[in-house]
């Protein structure tokens, strides 16, 4: 019985007895003055008929027309002349009169009618003794109305007692649910904290939890720095702090081969002109700063895009990669807006800009052939100009959006949906789950398509729920069939969708035992821009069982705080980090970084998208938990 219950049946207790306490003693106590009144009535009229009938002269006629005229204009039970002897000389009696009360409480609560006596005489002559007895039906209806009246007013009195516990009791229950709710948060790797309560008890607890997350976070903050500034010295430039030409051509190379994620995005290209002249004319130190300062505004926003990775290609190229939730069509010209900003504080700098869009057939070298071109036409119209290169949107010649709408939904509807099967294997090769990435067919008799090739089109329909709960519902089924392990990739647009996680958990709770064996996972960039909708993922499914993760992480976002507050069960690290890592000392330093910062909030990592048995080996050593890809 939970403690809350304990002090809400203490209290009712409590009210209860004083209720029925308090009734019972004002019952008893108007129970003792009805019949003290009652006696009270009986001796005076005893006494004021006695005197009557010792004015008669000793007349019994008279004496007994006196008494019964007396007992027919009164409530009396019984008057009685007695003579010394205790015999009856005149008596009348009445049947017992209805009380006005129920039996019961006639039956538990009896009030005695106390016999009024007096003497009666002739002169000096004593002629016998008086005995008179009231009815006390009129003292029980008394009692009972005031019983009952009394009731409802104790009753009302209760429930504004009742009222004023319920808000006491939610007064002190609010800090000790919020305590409640952080130490489960800790126990799902949540760490967060909470305001300290005012009650002593629970503010001693709750500032022990918030001091611990705080030892953590600040643990965390640590290793992070330590994680960033490995991460510098092997994938960053040593002027600017981006991305050095190596890790981004990976980086580039990995989005153009990620077959669960649509290729969408968008390459710009920025060239600083005369970057030797300028280097003659205003210092090293000066051209350094500017190319320091120009690298910092390309790393942020360009409206509503958030570049995913930012490098510097050459001494004056600098290039930047948008994700596949793709740039804003006026990126470019933001972009060239505030680097024509930071430029101005530096005479005769200029520079000029190319941006190409990603396509489903591309390749790094096909792609950069293209961006090169267009910058050498942006540098032939003149200082800040801008080429944006054209190209046919291959997946578009297929059909209009229309089409791609009417496809999808009919490949769901008709159920020409299937997994694809990738197997995650720890170092002893057993395997943790089965990647199980989504596959369409389009047309029937078709092959079935990747989600590069449809996930595009799926989310400019708004058809990413229904994708992703029929994936759930295909990997439950085959869950039940076989009992093994099966992860889903989802997409961060469906997390955005109200009624997709009630779809799910509904899905879910058909089958509990199929439920501990599945596995989903977020890309990566719902870090970034659905923070909140992750924590609330994992606050949903991870208590039903289901392991929660996020696939494609880069070095950066595997040490954001967003992974420290949301509460995962595992990340899969991007092909980036683990891509010839064998041979790079300094990335293998980055990963163990990562990996014990990782560990710290007891997140598991595995490694993605590896190539070679020297990878696999290399990430081993790195102490990863798992690792897939094709030397898997």
């Amino acid at each position: 019985m939970s403690l809350i219950r304990q002090v809400w049946l203490l209290v009712l207790g409590i009210i209860i007895f004083a209720l029925v306490g308090s009734i019972a003693s004002s019952i008893w106590t108007a129970r003792g003055y009805l019949q003290t009144q009652l006696a009270l009535k009986n001796s005076d009229n005893a006494q004021s008929l006695a005197l009557t009938l010792s004015q008669q002269g000793g007349d019994i006629a008279l004496i007994e027309l006196a008494i019964s005229a007396q007992f027919d204009i009164g409530h009396y039970r019984s008057i009685r002349l007695k003579d010394e002897r205790g015999a009856v000389l005149i008596g009348r009696e009445a049947a017992p009169v209805e009380a006005g009360a129920p039996r019961w409480f006639t039956r538990l609560i009896e009030i005695e009618s106390v016999p009024g006596v007096a003497q009666v005489s002739a002169g000096w002559a004593a002629l016998g003794s008086l005995e008179v007895i009231s009815q006390p039906s009129f003292a029980y209806a008394e009692l009972w109305t005031g019983a009952w009246t009394n009731t409802l007013w104790m009753l009302m009195v209760g429930a504004v007692a009742a009222l004023v516990a319920h808000l006491a009791v939610n007064r002190l229950r609010r800090p000790l649910d919020e305590a409640v709710a952080q130490a489960q948060a800790l126990s799902q790797r949540r760490y967060m904290t909470i305001v300290e309560p005012a009650t002593p008890e629970l503010r001693d607890v709750s500032r022990a939890m918030n001091q611990m997350v705080d030892r953590v976070r600040l643990q965390f903050n640590e290793q992070a720095a330590q994680v960033d500034e490995l991460r510098q010295r092997a994938n960053g430039d040593a002027l600017t702090g981006v991305s050095h030409r190596a890790h981004f051509m990976s980086c580039l190379h990995a989005q153009l081969t990620h077959e669960d994620l649509p290729v969408d995005g968008q390459l710009i290209l920025i060239r600083v002109l005369g970057l030797a002249e300028l280097n003659l004319k205003q210092g090293h130190l000066a051209t350094d700063a500017m190319l320091q300062s120009l690298a910092r505004s390309l790393e942020e926003p360009a409206g509503d895009s958030v570049p995913r990775v930012v490098g510097r290609l050459n001494g004056s190229d600098f290039a930047i990669l948008f994700g596949h939730d793709g740039a804003s069509s006026d990126a470019a010209g933001i972009l060239m807006d505030k680097v024509r900003t930071g430029l101005a504080a530096y005479p005769g700098a200029a520079s000029v800009m190319s941006a190409v869009r990603l396509q489903q057939a591309d390749t790094v070298a096909a792609l950069m052939s293209r961006a090169d071109a267009g910058l050498a036409c942006a540098e032939a119209r003149g200082d800040f100009s801008i080429e944006l290169v054209e190209q046919a949107d291959l997946l578009a010649q297929a059909g209009g959006e229309v089409v791609w709408r009417q496809s999808i939904r009919e490949a769901l509807r008709h159920g020409r949906v299937r997994l694809g099967h990738f197997a995650v294997v720890d170092r002893s090769g057993r395997r943790i789950h089965t990647e199980s990435p989504l596959r369409l067919q389009m047309k029937a008799g078709d092959d079935y398509q990747v989600a590069a090739t449809w996930l595009p089109h799926a989310m400019r329909t708004g058809l990413t729920s229904d994708i992703d709960a029929c994936a759930i519902d295909l990997a439950m089924r085959a869950i039940a069939l076989d009992q093994k392990p099966r992860c889903i990739n989802l997409s961060p647009r469906s997390l955005c969708d109200p009624m997709f996680l009630s779809r799910v958990v509904a899905r879910l709770k058909d089958d509990t035992h199929a439920t501990r064996l599945l596995w989903v996972e977020v890309d990566a960039s719902v870090l970034a821009r659905h923070a909140s909708e992750l924590t609330e993922l994992c606050s949903r499914l991870r208590p039903m069982g289901v392991h929660v993760g996020i696939e494609h992480v880069g070095e950066r976002m595997a040490t954001s705080h967003a992974v420290f507050e949301a509460g995962l069960d595992y990340i899969k690290l991007s092909q980036t980090l683990s891509q010839d890592i064998a041979s790079h000392p300094a990335r293998q330093s980055l990963l163990r970084g990562i990996v014990s910062v990782l560990h710290g909030l007891g997140v598991a990592v595995y490694a993605e998208g590896l190539r070679n048995a020297a990878d696999v080996t290399g990430c081993w050593d790195c102490g990863v938990d798992g690792v897939t890809g094709p030397a898997v």
